[in-house]
């Protein structure tokens, strides 16, 4: 795992594309989605929404809805599984990890590992399953168990290292957002 945290710390920027599936209760939902990180910030966009985090903010768009959601970044629970800045390195504090096994998928050769918090009683979720490509020391899919029976799965599809952003791309540009309603935390 540590492996991993390298090869990704030593990018400067990187762009992924990801599948998500949440099951919970009757829901059973599926979307696909990319998003660009550097350091900290990153922009993710799926097919109903776009986040955009400059590291201190997070702006919500639903496209839909026409509607902007303004957050400063909480770093202090679970909304960390969320961020994708974290997503390569959840593993590096709050968690302890067990290695469960090694095994062959679809001609690839997975390890899998799952992470405890180290403080329980404050998380939502009591699993964290990550699963690493052994070949490429990148992570192929994260599923997150939820103490209610919710899965939130995630899985990667392709990951391009360097990619040229400016930072001004991260951060809200009201202007590219006319007739949106904001609403500030």
């Amino acid at each position: 795992m540590d492996e991993v945290s390298k090869k990704i710390k030593g990018y400067t920027s990187y762009s992924v594309e990801f599948s998500t599936n949440l099951k919970k209760d009757k829901v059973d939902e599926n979307y696909n989605g990319k998003a660009i990180i550097k350091g900290d910030k990153y922009i993710i966009e799926t097919k109903d929404q776009k986040i955009i985090s400059d590291g201190k903010t997070v702006w919500t768009i639903l496209l839909k809805e026409k509607e902007v959601y303004e957050n400063p970044i909480d770093e202090s629970g679970d909304d960390e599984l969320l961020n994708p800045t974290k997503m390569f390195n959840l593993w590096e504090k709050d968690f302890k990890y067990k290695w469960i096994k090694e095994e062959a998928v679809g001609g690839v050769t997975l390890i899998e590992i799952h992470l405890f918090p180290t403080n329980p009683a404050k998380a939502k979720f009591h699993t964290v399953i990550v699963k690493i490509n052994k070949a490429t020391n990148e992570v192929h899919s994260v599923i997150v168990k939820g103490k209610e029976g919710d899965v939130l799965t995630y899985k990667l599809l392709k990951l391009v290292p360097n990619v040229p952003i400016n930072d001004a791309d991260f951060k809200f540009d009201k202007a590219k957002y006319p007739g949106y309603t904001i609403y500030k935390d």
